[in-house]
């Protein structure tokens, strides 16, 4: 089916862009960021969501807005966003292990200020699936600006493309080996070993982001789409 041939192509995506001499460190990504069309998604602390998984109806406790990216290991180390504290996304973290997050500073601040936010629970409704997915945070990285180059910090959160699926448009993310620029024909190399009838355009990313250097490379496809 279309989710187990995706996550075949992701793990094949990875393990190239691993291998790769010419690369620092590269991953997939529902958003490219900065990602001005971007909308912020509705979370809750542990317990308090609304029973329905509409983030409309009432809830127990506060709601927060947080900007969210499906992303596979690989990609926040691409876009260089620090971790403060936790870990990283890894490839265990996949469609059968218990599911997690990384929250950026604000968002931690927000949801639990003042306390540490490894270990917490957040309650993430899905009003299509009517359901509340249970999300642990593992890690907590540094803010970016989510929305725009021009726009102001924001909270956001972090989940594992292969534990939320929606196969379909992702984003190869890369940066280069000690600051090399990344050529394109790597690339290229990378996805048509994959999808070798894909028209790949590569272009440069936004030259920084919150002080960070971004990714240099970037190429558009689409995943799990034949089984």
């Amino acid at each position: 089916g279309d989710g187990a041939h995706g996550i075949a192509e992701v793990a094949d995506v990875l393990e190239r862009v691993r291998s790769s001499p010419a690369l620092e460190a590269g991953g997939l990504v529902t958003s490219e960021l900065p990602a001005p069309w971007a909308r912020p998604s509705a979370v809750f602390r542990d317990g308090d969501a609304p029973p329905s998984g509409n983030p409309r109806d009432p809830a127990r406790g506060p709601r927060f807005d947080v900007y969210t990216d499906r992303v596979s290991p690989g990609a926040l180390e691409a876009f260089n966003i620090p971790l403060l504290a936790g870990r990283r996304f890894s490839a265990r973290d996949d469609e059968r292990a218990e599911h997690v997050a990384i929250v950026s500073k604000l968002a931690a601040d927000a949801l639990w200020r003042g306390e540490n936010a490894i270990g917490k629970v957040i309650a993430w409704p899905d009003a299509r699936a009517k359901r509340v997915d249970q999300l642990t945070v593992v890690g907590m990285v540094a803010d970016v600006r989510f929305a725009g180059l021009t726009s102001g910090l924001v909270p956001a959160m972090y989940v594992p493309l292969v534990q939320h699926g929606g196969w379909g448009n992702l984003t190869l993310v890369m940066r280069g080996r000690g600051g090399a620029i990344v050529r394109d024909s790597v690339l290229r190399e990378i996805v048509h070993a994959v999808a070798p009838a894909l028209a790949v355009t590569a272009k440069p990313l936004a030259p920084r982001i919150a002080g960070e250097l971004a990714p240099q490379r970037r190429a558009s496809f689409f995943i799990g789409t034949v089984s």
